[in-house]
């Protein structure tokens, strides 16, 4: 047992427990990314929030790096990942409301 447990999968199985609550910030991270680079190149919302995207996904990446790492520098950027994105889904949701009713009232 003291084999497996001194072992590198023993070391990820000890872990994985702990990163269980991290993980969605992975998800987080490439959902927001993805989306700002669509946005950005496509243009369905302004600029502002494809950049505002861009920059929480570069925060959720870098504080699950910390998390897994066990960075006190990067564990910091954890918050401004989850914060950032709870901020960000109904920004982008306003403002793509906005535009689609500001569509509607010009070709009415």
């Amino acid at each position: 047992m003291s084999l497996f447990l001194g072992s590198v999968a023993g070391a990820v199985l000890a872990v994985l427990p702990g990163l269980a609550g991290d993980f969605p910030m992975v998800f987080i991270a490439v959902l927001t990314g993805a989306f700002s680079l669509v946005a950005w190149r496509t243009r369905i919302v302004p600029r502002w929030v494809s950049v505002l995207g861009a920059v929480v996904a570069a925060a959720a990446a870098l504080g699950t790096a910390g998390v897994t790492l066990n960075s006190g520098v990067l564990y910091g950027f954890w918050f401004g990942g989850l914060y950032g994105w709870v901020l960000w889904i109904p920004i982008t949701g306003i403002v793509l409301a906005v535009r689609t009713r500001r569509a509607a009232a010009v070709v009415h």
